[in-house]
């Protein structure tokens, strides 16, 4: 699909559509990065290791990813 295409494609959608697609567009370029794929990695082992979290700080991760538009 050609950039032309695209643009086209996306300014045919329903703004529904267009913000889920923003939020996955944002979500794909965290999860490429090399830092945030490293910091998962370690939080992921530290689960299966038992490590858990608190509901505050979860919602703390909540708030920062909102912010982040996520």
């Amino acid at each position: 699909m050609s950039r032309v295409e695209v643009i086209e494609a996306v300014n045919s959608m329903g703004r529904e559509d267009r913000a889920f697609f923003a939020a996955y567009l944002k979500a794909k370029e965290i999860s490429e990065d090399a830092n945030y794929k490293e910091e998962s990695s370690r939080r992921l082992s530290a689960m299966k290791g038992g490590d858990s979290i608190d509901s505050a700080s979860l919602g703390a991760i909540h708030d920062a990813l909102e912010k982040q538009g996520i």
